[in-house]
């Protein structure tokens, strides 16, 4: 899981046009990958991903489909666009209370997702 989500990560980074932390020289002037802890730093400070209450990332556990979307537009151009209070959801299995309606309504507004009203 670890890997997969590492993998994503990099590749909406390069879909973006953004430069990739996820990758660096080693002395060798060979391009390494960082540790474990450097992803998962990288990946707070950007705010791709901010765990649980306690700020556990879970990376053991399934990622959900509102999980999905908030990675995806956090690593996009449309992160700034985001906006939980005068959001509203067009689909009943995410109501407008939900953590995620922001992030559902910039997706679905912009062609990144799309469902069954």
């Amino acid at each position: 899981m670890k890997r997969i989500i590492c993998t994503l990560l990099c590749a909406l980074m390069i879909i973006a046009g953004i430069k990739s932390p996820f990758i660096k020289a080693s002395a060798a002037g060979i391009s390494t990958m960082p540790s474990e802890q450097e992803v998962i730093n990288t990946v707070g400070l950007l705010e791709i991903m901010n765990g649980d209450e306690q700020g556990n990332l879970n990376l053991d556990k399934t990622v959900t489909r509102a999980e999905f979307i908030k990675m995806a537009l956090c690593t996009s151009s449309l992160k700034n666009q985001i906006s939980s209070g005068n959001s509203f959801s067009q689909f009943i299995d995410v109501r407008s209370t939900h953590w995620a309606v922001g992030y559902v309504s910039v997706a679905v507004a912009n062609g990144y997702v799309k469902g069954y009203l």
